[in-house]
């Protein structure tokens, strides 16, 4: 299935999700280790952005900008000119995310943001208090 909040609506319905790639998205997307493999595997699966893969690329991310946020300044070139990437980070933080985890994210905006990313750091803050009553 196709989440349209990824990718231009112009090419929501040329760009489908096969199963070869939803079952190579499955395995992949929730076992991304740096900031570099999630920018390949959102330009390589975003289209597939629904389900587990939603959930996988949830876990994903959320570790990143929990425990590797010290790494962000090897993907901020990619991240400050690309909105629909940050748009991409940010719609995972939901409600799959751990409590303690959505703390640490929390944290690490709000102390640790880099010169640039300023506005992302912000959105990411509102993300994290807008779910944090609903976490497991």
């Amino acid at each position: 299935m196709i989440s349209s909040h990824c990718i231009p609506a112009a090419l929501a319905d040329k760009w489908i999700c096969t199963e070869e790639e939803a079952r190579s998205a499955e395995v992949i997307v929730a076992t991304i280790g740096s900031w570099a493999e999630l920018y390949q595997q959102f330009e390589r699966y975003a289209h597939c952005d629904d389900g587990a893969i939603a959930e996988g690329f949830s876990e994903s991310i959320s570790l990143l900008l929990a425990e590797q946020w010290t790494d962000i300044p090897q993907v901020s070139a990619i991240l400050i000119p690309n909105p629909t990437f940050q748009r991409f980070i940010i719609e995972h933080i939901d409600e799959t995310v751990p409590v303690k985890r959505l703390e640490r994210v929390g944290k690490n905006v709000r102390e640790r943001c880099l010169s640039g990313l300023e506005d992302f750091c912000h959105k990411i803050e509102i993300e994290v208090i807008q779910v944090l009553p609903h976490s497991e």
